[in-house]
């Protein structure tokens, strides 16, 4: 690129953490894509790297950002409820986003994603961009490949027999729970002869909580879960559930637990979630 870089142009064109590139800039950034996806047909990418390095002033500090591939087309029938809500690792179905007007559905698979150089922004405006939930969405989706916690692999084979039962527990109070935190005896492996020892914290964000009478549905909420992890005997024990409003618990509450990488249902609305770690600014 001949001309000198200038991040205003990059922040007067529009471009921000989710916009959306599209034909000449979409073409640019297949051009660095490795080799193992470059038999996919993305129609579009997505800006995922964050506000601050897109529109960072200094070149040198941020020469690349990260973009993700996507394609646009919509899944038939039911298969794409499996990939809403960042209930899939690997594939996000997002259901409508607008680009030059009109309403289209990506499917974004998160090996696609490749650093191009950040000068290529100046070239023009976005084509659209994701919204303010969507784009939060992505962002944690991608993040929790990283910060997601790690449970022995003995625990998660026995808990995870019933995904099926998880699930729809999780969606039965998906308007009130905001965050599952596990708390592990041990991170051993242990013999089947062992149970694994767990308790649970089950979190709802606070306006829900002064919105309803909490009495009833705390006890049927804790209920439910203990009869969920009850059926793992003698394999897990799980020894308490407690149900508390974000404005009831402490940092110190919460330091001894992990948030179950499994509650994707706080994605489903536009209620702030509470993060992997606890911020109760919120």
């Amino acid at each position: 690129m001949s001309r000198e870089f200038d991040a205003t142009t990059i922040r007067d064109l529009g471009w921000r953490q989710g916009s959306i590139m599209e034909l000449e800039l979409a073409a640019q950034a297949r051009l660095h894509a490795p080799k193992y996806v470059s038999d996919r047909e993305h129609a579009l990418f997505v800006v995922i790297s964050h506000d601050c390095d897109v529109l960072s002033p200094n070149i040198l500090k941020e020469p690349i950002i990260e973009v993700i591939g996507a394609i646009a087309q919509d899944d038939n029938g039911s298969n794409q409820k499996l990939f809403l809500s960042g209930r899939n690792p690997r594939r996000l179905h997002i259901n409508s986003v607008t680009v030059r007007g009109l309403s289209i559905p990506l499917n974004l698979f998160v090996h696609d994603r490749w650093p191009i150089p950040r000068v290529l922004l100046m070239e023009g405006p976005p084509a659209g961009a994701l919204s303010p939930p969507e784009c939060q969405l992505l962002a944690e989706w991608i993040a929790k490949r990283y910060i997601r916690p790690s449970f022995p692999n003995a625990f998660d084979t026995i808990w995870h027999s019933r995904a099926k039962s998880w699930r729809k527990l999780m969606t039965r109070f998906s308007s009130s729970i905001k965050g599952i935190y596990l708390r592990l005896n041990t991170f051993e492996e242990l013999p089947d002869d062992t149970p694994y020892r767990c308790d649970l914290i089950l979190v709802m964000a606070s306006d829900r909580a002064r919105s309803l009478r909490l009495d009833k549905l705390k006890r049927d909420i804790e209920q439910a879960f203990q009869q969920y992890w009850n059926q793992f005997q003698p394999y897990i024990e799980c020894e308490d559930v407690v149900l508390y409003s974000a404005d009831q618990v402490t940092l110190r509450d919460i330091a001894p637990y992990q948030r179950i990488d499994a509650d994707w249902v706080s994605f489903e609305d536009d209620t702030p979630i509470i993060p992997l770690r606890l911020d109760l600014r919120t």
